[in-house]
C-alpha cells in the first residue's frame, strides 16, 4: 500500500471533495540554487525564496527574502522567476509551508511552485 492510498483509508473528506495528486492540480516543478562560489551570483535584487524563509513568514505574503540573487546568478542557473500570485509550497524541512508570491521571485531546489487552480 502506497503511503497515499494509506492516507485515503484513514481520512474521510467532506461531501464534494476528492482526493487529488498535487500533479493535477498544479504545474510542480522545482527552482535552483546558483553556485555560491561566485560571489557575482549573490546579494542582487532578485528576491531568492528558501523553505526557511517559507517557515519565517509572518504571513503568507512573499514580499522579501533573506538572499537574492543576481542577474548573472539568475542567467548561471536553472532558476526560474516565479510571477506575482503564484503559491509557493516548501518541500524540504520545513515541509508544507505555503507563500503567495506578491513579487515576481526565484525559488532554491527545495521549493514547488506553480499551482494552476485550487478548488
Amino acid at each position: 500500500m502506497t503511503v497515499a492510498e494509506n492516507i485515503e483509508t484513514r481520512r474521510e473528506l467532506p461531501k464534494g471533495w476528492r482526493w487529488v495528486k498535487l500533479g493535477e492540480i498544479a504545474e510542480v516543478v522545482s527552482g535552483s540554487t546558483p553556485s555560491s562560489s561566485f560571489s557575482d551570483y549573490w546579494d542582487g535584487n532578485i528576491i531568492w525564496i528558501t523553505p526557511t524563509d517559507l517557515g519565517k513568514l509572518k504571513s503568507k505574503e512573499i514580499w522579501d527574502s533573506e538572499r537574492h540573487i543576481t542577474q548573472a546568478g539568475y542567467k548561471n542557473s536553472r532558476t526560474e522567476l516565479v510571477p506575482p500570485g503564484t503559491v509557493v509550497m516548501s518541500s524540504r524541512d520545513p515541509i508544507g509551508h505555503l507563500g503567495l508570491a506578491k513579487v515576481a521571485l526565484c525559488t532554491n531546489q527545495l521549493t514547488v511552485r506553480g499551482f494552476t487552480q485550487v478548488v
